[in-house]
């Protein structure tokens, strides 16, 4: 299949789909083993996707002809959703009170996910149901302007090229036309030291894997960590003074014997007053040594 040009991950999907055939085949034992258990996978290289910068998505707002597919590509980068989730998005699941979104149909089975509503998107937001035919809580958010069905992909993607075309931008390479704005919504989350569980809680990832190739798409340091690490180790404080080593067991060993053998004089020395002092005041009075 590589060598006919399919891509790495449609060779992976196509065999763990034969593989589970195979599986459901064994258990109606209808053949002995599964051929695929034993097939090497082509290793899938991670795609650098593109991510747009603020100069461009404020120049892209400004070009839209289609007010609709507009409010979608700001929804896109501003909350990082799926086009799914944007397509299954309802007017009750936009609480422009509270400035929160509700995502009940995802990807991943994490339960329903809420995201903060930026306060310009919520603007937005709020206009384009004014102005849309279609305004009960149960009717979708991006619709069919006829008919109120789902969103379609096409006419979007088309809306977006001419936007392009009218900035005067070029089309990105492999440029995906919602996925790409949500890595651009992640990425930026992430350059502006978002923490990384925050991401990953908004984006909507199972895995924090997930989150760390954006994280690292990003180019992401984290020069507090870094400043913070510096400070403990190399901290002018005395516990931690570099100007002598800390001792090692067995230096720590001769340092309590010497100190154990200073005692030992010390008390040596007192003892032998004491007795000289005593002995020297039964002279004085005359009572003589004492004999044992």
């Amino acid at each position: 299949m590589l060598a006919a040009g399919y891509a790495a991950a449609t060779v992976n999907r196509d065999v763990t789909i034969l593989g589970e055939i195979f599986d459901w085949a064994i258990g109606r034992e209808d053949c002995e083993q599964n051929p695929t258990r034993n097939v090497k996978r082509p290793k899938v290289r991670q795609r650098q996707a593109p991510d747009l910068s603020p100069a461009h998505v404020q120049l892209l707002l400004r070009s839209f002809e289609d007010a609709q597919a507009r409010v979608a590509f700001l929804t896109f980068c501003l909350t990082g959703v799926r086009l799914a989730e944007l397509q299954g998005m309802h007017s009750r699941d936009v609480d422009l009170i509270e400035n929160r979104l509700a995502i009940p149909y995802s990807k991943t089975d994490i339960g329903v996910r809420v995201v903060a509503i930026p306060v310009p998107l919520a603007e937005e937001l709020w206009q384009h149901r004014r102005t849309s035919n279609f305004q009960g809580d149960d009717e979708r958010v991006f619709c069919d302007p006829e008919r109120g069905s789902k969103y379609d992909y096409h006419l979007y993607r088309a809306a977006l090229e001419a936007a392009f075309n009218k900035a005067g931008l070029d089309w990105p390479q492999g440029f995906r036309p919602c996925h790409d704005l949500r890595v651009t919504a992640i990425t930026t989350d992430a350059r502006n030291g978002t923490d990384p569980i925050a991401i990953m809680a908004n984006a909507g990832h199972v895995s924090y894997s997930t989150t760390r190739r954006y994280v690292k798409l990003a180019g992401v340091v984290f020069p507090d960590a870094a400043a913070a690490r510096a400070e403990r180790l190399l901290s002018t404080e005395p516990s931690t003074n570099l100007s002598a080593p800390q001792p090692t067991s067995d230096r720590l060993g001769s340092a309590q014997w010497s100190q154990r053998a200073g005692r030992r004089r010390s008390v040596g020395k007192a003892a032998i007053l004491f007795v000289c002092r005593r002995e020297s005041s039964r002279s004085a009075t005359g009572a003589g040594p004492r004999r044992s």
